[in-house]
């Protein structure tokens, strides 16, 4: 496997999630840090990309190989819920929820799998402050050499 930095991961995922065939998920302009954290940060399907802590995995650490890493990627998005439609906005945002999961998974996607293994762990929802828009995170360890030389 070659190498690839944390930045072009989060620019793979980015892509292969703004790809989702009647996703219609837009990329934040805000850093997953801000995204949700006010209402002028989310839209509906807005989504936001973190890498959230970055280990190494044991072993040799050599320029021409890179550092053996696996990188925790969440993927967050927004869905604005509407008032008299709450239960079934909240099964739609599940159904957006499993087409991330699918696209993330989909090793067919040669840019996304190109330097990069992704591996699913779990999913955690909530709901604004103003109840108006539900989250989902969609948390995967993504297995990589870390490019050191």
């Amino acid at each position: 496997m070659t190498t690839i930095s944390v930045s072009n991961i989060q620019d793979h995922v980015a892509t292969a999630i703004t790809g989702i065939s009647g996703g219609g998920f837009r990329r934040s302009t805000f850093p997953i840090l801000m995204f949700g954290k006010t209402q002028q940060t989310v839209a509906h399907l807005a989504f936001s990309i973190g890498a959230n802590a970055t280990n190494a995995v044991s072993g040799r650490q050599r320029p021409s190989e890179g550092v053996e890493c696996i990188t925790q990627i969440e993927v967050r998005f927004s869905y604005r819920i509407r008032p008299l439609s709450q239960n079934d906005d909240y099964d739609n945002l599940l159904d957006k929820e499993q087409l991330i999961i699918k696209a993330m998974l989909d090793r067919t996607d040669t840019d996304l799998y190109e330097s990069t293994h992704f591996r699913y762990i779990n999913s955690q929802r909530e709901i604004s402050d103003s109840g108006e828009y539900f989250f989902s995170s969609s948390f995967f360890d993504a297995y990589h050499y870390l490019p050191i030389n």
